[in-house]
């Protein structure tokens, strides 16, 4: 049934899903996952697009907080899975976070001016919508994604998410 179940069955347009202009800035993001979750969607992900509404990037949770805290806070960038050697904390760390906090809503407003485009992730990987469900499945566990945007001539038209995928297959399961 997975090999059979279509992308177009199951995605989410691009009109029912977050998206942002590549140029926008980075508080315009926060503003939008605000309001999307005061509503009750718990989005993770906007796309990035240009003025065509061609795919640009992806805007994580992750990729908003890091382009807001300071530079000595931030972790070193590392591939997605797996876990992570453990480094013992700068004997500094206390005294330069007690510094930060001192005026952080300021910082973090100062910081959020950037650009989306300057702190955006790279698009993986991206499906067409005659694609199977199984691939959307495939490549989510081999490539670590939460959502994988639908494209069709190179624009954004939509996403699967994961748990569209994971809907799907717990059917699949629970009916057998």
């Amino acid at each position: 049934m997975l090999n059979h179940t279509l992308v177009k069955h199951l995605f989410m347009p691009i009109v029912e899903y977050p998206h942002i202009k590549e140029d926008s800035p980075i508080s315009e993001a926060f503003s939008i996952l605000d309001k999307a979750y005061q509503e009750g969607c718990g989005f993770r992900t906007i796309l990035v697009l240009d003025e065509e509404n061609h795919l640009k990037g992806i805007l994580t949770l992750r990729d908003m907080i890091r382009a807001v805290v300071p530079g000595f806070l931030k972790k070193k960038q590392s591939p997605r899975s797996g876990l992570q050697p453990y480094q013992p904390v700068d004997q500094d760390y206390p005294a330069l976070l007690l510094i930060w906090q001192e005026d952080f809503p300021g910082k973090c407003r100062k910081e959020a001016e950037k650009t989306v485009g300057e702190v955006m992730s790279q698009i993986e990987k991206t499906v067409k919508l005659d694609d199977a469900v199984a691939k959307c499945a495939y490549l989510m566990i081999k490539h670590d994604l939460i959502v994988i945007p639908v494209v069709e001539d190179g624009k954004a038209i939509g996403v699967v998410r994961m748990v569209d995928v994971f809907k799907e297959i717990s059917d699949i399961v629970v009916s057998a």
